[in-house]
């Protein structure tokens, strides 16, 4: 796999499990990050997370504990010169 090969299917991974379940799309992640860059910003940047997870305890063949869990999220960050901010939330909204 090239690497262009590589960040289309990454995209197309973003889009399917981060972007398009919360009715995002790359427009609203230029128009945050727009905003987030300002004239008297040096660098910025947008971090989204979606995992879920599930354990089982089985014993003898019974099941004797179950869990799920789901852990989203989204962050910002920006960068002036040495001082940096930093946002989250664990909603994934615009």
């Amino acid at each position: 796999m090239n690497d262009k090969t590589a960040e289309t299917s990454g995209l197309v991974i973003a889009r399917r499990k981060l972007l398009t379940p919360f009715g995002l799309d790359e427009g609203h992640l230029d128009k945050v990050l727009s905003q987030l860059i300002g004239p008297n910003m040096d660098d910025g940047e947008v971090y989204m997370q979606y995992a879920r997870h599930e354990s089982w305890t089985v014993e003898d063949g019974i099941v004797k504990e179950a869990g799920f869990g789901v852990e989203q999220g989204i962050g910002v960050r920006a960068v002036s010169g040495e001082k940096f901010g930093f946002a989250h939330s664990d909603e994934i909204t615009l």
